[in-house]
């Protein structure tokens, strides 16, 4: 089917073709329609001026093992052709495309849902959710049938600052600072991303060592990134038990953290050419043993709180999600794998060290809370098990790329100031650069894509969970009022990484 498309270009086995505008319509209606394992991952616009709008499709051909983006034109006075009958979660980026370029929308006449909804009539109630940022709270306008929930719909704008736009005007290094700043729990996968595409474009040899402490850490992040979703849990669903575990284990873990790097989530610490911070043995020690500590602490919190009756009677009835929503909606991670769809890019498409390593893949079989929670906590102890074969087997050598002037800082004695000069010239301002880069976060695949020609510099993010609240607005459709909370409450949404 891609054969008929002209390949554009490829980037470690990342291609991109481009299609006709007369002919998108019928491609992606053949490639929506049949394949049953390829997921959409996002849309973008990367230039928009008055004479046409360029999109870029991102998809995963899991079946296949295949990674992949379908470049359109659209030319002005034209319609943007809407592919939601197909993949439900392109709904959310058309209508994010919509308000960012002006488009207007052409959907197939064989899907065309009413324009009046008479839902729209019904009582309106608004339900508020607390954020992390202390003035603006997530906002869910509900329209109630009873006590049934006929319509729901979140309020969008409240977190837009137009983060891809600020980022496209930086240079590379402010880049990473301003990610960082703005996403701190996923910042380090956000700086790698960024650092691998630039590595990739510039055949930038990544030393050993480099690449496992960078293994180290996106698995040390994954830990904490569920152990905070567990203790935003627990203070919701307000389990004592649940609060003073995982308080006390964010503590150990964040002082690792802190210790390594000077923070907590290891900001700063991914640059492209390797690390900016070498692993010591005593650290290494120190993280092998309360690891093994934590997974004696896993278990008896899954025999005393996860297997109790009060628990398994509440969180059996809330269904997250069922399995045939998880190709329509592009959904990946935890939330795909509670309902039995075996998809981990860590083992579907290895990189550095993880074909190497041993580890399983959680999953579940019904798609509910309990189910959600088990594959989180078994997701934490293979993490573990990574991490200590890692560093078990840690490489010697330097953990800097020698080609990058980062590690000329350690041997300014051993390098003339024209030589160093040049290389940081040459650090700030790499060549031309079309790059797609993915990786299996705690949330799901996310992804950057990095386009630099001449002055023209874009940053487009991607991320399978940018669509959830889309998501939640449909699911929560003829569901009881009551169930409302446990979901937000579970599904972790952020709307700061939805309005980007």
């Amino acid at each position: 089917m891609r054969n008929s498309l002209s390949l554009r270009h490829e980037l470690n086995s990342f291609k991109t073709y481009e299609c006709e505008f007369n002919q998108f319509s019928s491609y992606i209606f053949s490639l929506g329609s049949d394949n049953s394992y390829i997921w959409l991952l996002g849309i973008n616009c990367f230039e928009h001026n008055s004479q046409s709008t360029k999109l870029r499709y991102y998809f995963f051909d899991f079946e296949e093992k295949d990674q992949f983006c379908v470049e359109i034109e659209i030319p002005a006075g034209e319609k943007l052709y809407s592919i939601s009958h197909l993949w439900k979660n392109a709904s959310f980026y058309e209508k994010q495309l919509i308000q960012h370029t002006g488009l207007t929308l052409k959907k197939d006449y064989r899907f065309k849902e009413p324009v009046k909804d008479d839902r729209d009539y019904l009582d309106l109630q608004t339900v508020e959710f607390p954020s992390n940022l202390k003035k603006n709270t997530h906002l869910l306008d509900l329209r109630m049938d009873k006590n049934k929930v006929a319509k729901a719909s979140f309020r969008s704008g409240f977190f837009h600052i137009g983060i891809e736009d600020i980022l496209s005007g930086l240079d590379w290094n402010l880049s990473f600072q301003t990610l960082e700043n703005y996403f701190p729990k996923r910042g380090l996968l956000w700086s790698f991303l960024i650092s691998r595409g630039i590595e990739l474009k510039e055949s930038i040899e990544i030393p050993d060592r480099a690449k496992a402490i960078r293994m180290v850490t996106f698995e040390l992040n994954r830990i904490l990134d569920h152990l905070l979703y567990f203790d935003q849990v627990a203070v919701d669903f307000k389990s004592s038990v649940l609060i003073d575990f995982t308080r006390l284990w964010i503590k150990k873990f964040q002082s690792l953290m802190i210790s390594y790097s000077g923070n907590e989530y290891g900001l700063n610490l991914i640059r492209p050419g390797g690390t900016t911070l070498d692993l010591g043995q005593s650290w290494s020690s120190r993280m092998i043993d309360e690891l093994s500590m934590l997974e004696k602490h896993l278990v008896a919190l899954i025999k005393d709180y996860l297997l109790t009756f009060k628990f398994n009677e509440n969180a059996l009835k809330f269904n997250l999600i069922e399995k045939e929503d998880v190709i329509k909606w592009g959904l990946t991670g935890p939330i795909a794998r509670s309902v039995g769809v075996n998809l981990d890019l860590r083992k579907r498409d290895p990189f550095y060290f993880y074909q190497d390593v041993e580890f399983d893949i959680p999953m579940g079989v019904q798609g509910t809370l309990y189910d959600f929670f088990l594959v989180k906590i078994e997701e934490i102890m293979q993490s573990s098990r990574i991490i200590v074969q890692v560093l078990d087997n840690l490489p010697t050598g330097t953990f800097i790329s020698p080609e990058l002037p980062t590690d000329f800082l350690h041997k300014l004695d051993q390098v003339d100031e024209q030589n160093y000069k040049k290389s940081v010239d040459n650090y700030l301002s790499f060549s031309p650069l079309d790059a797609t880069t993915f990786i299996e976060s705690p949330r799901g695949v996310i992804g950057v894509d990095l386009i630099k020609s001449g002055d023209t510099q874009l940053v487009r993010l991607l991320g399978s969970h940018f669509a959830e609240p889309s998501y939640l607005e449909r699911y929560l459709e003829n569901k009881d009022i009551l169930n409302v909370f446990p979901l937000w409450t579970s599904m972790d949404i952020d709307l700061r990484e939805v309005e980007r």
